[in-house]
C-alpha cells in the first residue's frame, strides 16, 4: 500500500501528511498547526509579533505565491506551454487570448498523485488574475456568464470561482485570484473552444 502524500511546512520544517494542511496552508506551504500560531499572532499583537515585526513585513513574508503547481509566466510573453499538462494546453492560450488576463498556475490532472497541489485524473482547473479596474470588471461579468451561465447551461461541468488566502494575513486588495475548475471528466479542449467562439462579445467601455 502507497503512502499517503506528505508536504513540508517551511516554517516548523516538517513533513507532514497533507491532511495536516489547509487548502490555503498547501498553497502556502504552512501546516494547519503553524497557521493557527500565525493567526494567534496577527489577532493578539495586531500584526507584530513579539520581536516587533511591522505589518508591512508580515504581509512580505506571508503574501500570496503561486502555489506549486504547473508554473504559467504571468506575463502574455513567454508563456512556456511545452511544460503545462498538455490536455489544459488550449484553455490556458484561450484565456491568454483574452486582454488583461494573466495566467499563474495550471493542473490538468494525474493519475499519480505526486505533489499536494495537483489534483486526481478527471480534474483540473487554471488560476489567473484579473486587472483591478475597470477593465477588470467587464471581463469578470463576461467571463461569469460565459462560464456559469451559457457554458454550464449547456451542460459543461465546470465552474468560474474566486479564490483568496487570508487577506488579513497578506496584502488585502492584492489577494483575489480566479479559478475555472473542471470535474467529472470534462474535457478543457470544449471550454478552450467555447471561449475562443464567445470571446468575440466582451465589450471593454471607458466612457
Amino acid at each position: 500500500m502507497s503512502k499517503p502524500p506528505r508536504q513540508q511546512c517551511k516554517i516548523c520544517e516538517r513533513r507532514r501528511q497533507v491532511a495536516n494542511f489547509s487548502v490555503w496552508g498547501k498553497t502556502q506551504q504552512i501546516c494547519i498547526d503553524c497557521e493557527r500560531d500565525i493567526m494567534a499572532m496577527a489577532e493578539e499583537n495586531d500584526l507584530k509579533d513579539a520581536d516587533g515585526l511591522e505589518d508591512a513585513e508580515l504581509h512580505d513574508t506571508l503574501s500570496p505565491q503561486p502555489p506549486a503547481m504547473t508554473p504559467i509566466k504571468a506575463a502574455k510573453q513567454g508563456v512556456p506551454y511545452d511544460q503545462l499538462d498538455a490536455n489544459i494546453v488550449s484553455l490556458v492560450r484561450a484565456l491568454n487570448g483574452y486582454p488583461h488576463v494573466r495566467t499563474l498556475g495550471s493542473c490538468g490532472g494525474h493519475d499519480i498523485i505526486t505533489n499536494a497541489s495537483q489534483w486526481k485524473i478527471g480534474t483540473w482547473y487554471v488560476k489567473f488574475t484579473l486587472p483591478s479596474d475597470r477593465s477588470g470588471w467587464y471581463l469578470l461579468e463576461h467571463l461569469a456568464w460565459a462560464i456559469n451561465n451559457d457554458y454550464r447551461r449547456g451542460g459543461g461541468q465546470v465552474m468560474f470561482l474566486p479564490v483568496s488566502p487570508p487577506p488579513y494575513l497578506n496584502t488585502p486588495g492584492k489577494c483575489l485570484a480566479f479559478t475555472i475548475e473542471g470535474f467529472g471528466g470534462e474535457n478543457p479542449d470544449n471550454l478552450a473552444q467555447f471561449l475562443e467562439k464567445v470571446r468575440k462579445y466582451l465589450t471593454l467601455k471607458y466612457d
